[in-house]
């Protein structure tokens, strides 16, 4: 079966050509990166925006985008010489999910990290998670002999 043999020899080769296109692609991306701390916080608090291998000595305007977010800068910064930024920022009033933290360079270009919105309030959520246990026990205990 040399057809076979010869298939999976190029099949292979390829694999190997397109993952090191992958990396490199990445590598060559200058491995920006954006990290919120802590990632997940309540309204209202205040975040750390932490960045790497951004714009050297360049303002940036950092949004928050998302379901709720008002889409207004939440702050400013200038990145120092070697593309570092630190950042704090008090997030607005917002209901609780997924959200965006964007770094907009002066140059309009954008790193982003991800940010998750949790409202403190779980007592509501957990009284009604036991109401309806206790509803299932007696609707269970009623029709039990």
């Amino acid at each position: 079966m040399p057809g076979l043999a010869s298939f999976v020899a190029r099949s292979a080769g390829l694999a190997m050509t397109a993952s090191l296109v992958v990396v490199a692609s990445v590598g060559a991306h200058g491995g920006r990166t954006v990290i919120v701390e802590p990632p997940i916080a309540p309204p209202g608090s205040e975040v750390a925006i932490h960045g790497d291998f951004l714009w050297t000595d360049m303002p940036v305007v950092i949004t928050l985008a998302g379901t709720s977010a008002p889409r207004e800068p939440i702050a400013t910064a200038l990145t120092d010489g070697q593309g570092h930024l630190e950042a704090r920022a008090t997030l607005p009033d917002l209901r609780a999910g997924k959200y965006r933290i964007i770094v907009t360079a002066e140059d309009g270009e954008t790193v982003e990290a991800e940010l998750i919105v949790q409202t403190g309030d779980l007592l509501l959520p957990i009284a009604i998670g036991f109401g309806t246990l206790i509803l299932v026990v007696l609707g269970v205990g009623a029709w039990m002999p």
